[in-house]
């Protein structure tokens, strides 16, 4: 089964969202500092990727579906995002406990609620992609 660009570019923004989950999780964990930078350079990385992809599927998605979950998405990325700068912003005052419980507890929940909207994006994608050709749109 071939994939289309938007579906297999959905998958890679699923992809960078785990990176941003992993590296800040790691943050806290390490007491290496070179390892915490390199974290943080993931983080901005994926980040980037993330706002790229971003880019391309609001420019790229055509139908009144696609950019209502489009729209849920970037409301599911604003807040993981908040989320995200609230903990970091812990673990840099060295609030560990306090970090711990937002990482397991609404930050958690956020990403959960964002990488389904992604997934629920991509579903759509992919059952449109899979429509005869005179059936399709983006």
């Amino acid at each position: 089964m071939t994939v289309s660009p938007i579906c297999f570019m959905g998958r890679r923004f699923n992809d960078a969202v785990n990176l941003t989950a992993r590296a800040s999780r790691d943050i806290m964990l390490s007491s290496d500092p070179k390892h915490i930078e390199q974290q943080y350079e993931h983080l901005a990385s994926a980040q980037k990727q993330i706002d790229q992809n971003m880019k391309t599927l609001q420019d790229r998605i055509l139908s009144e579906e696609g950019k209502r979950q489009i729209a849920v998405i970037e409301q599911a990325a604003g807040s993981y995002r908040e989320q995200e700068e609230e903990y970091l912003g812990l673990v840099k005052s060295e609030k560990r406990d306090q970090a711990l419980q937002l990482l397991m507890g609404k930050l958690s929940k956020a990403q959960d609620h964002y990488m389904d909207s992604i997934e629920s994006f991509v579903r759509l994608q992919t059952d449109r992609y899979m429509r005869p050709a005179n059936k399709r749109t983006t």
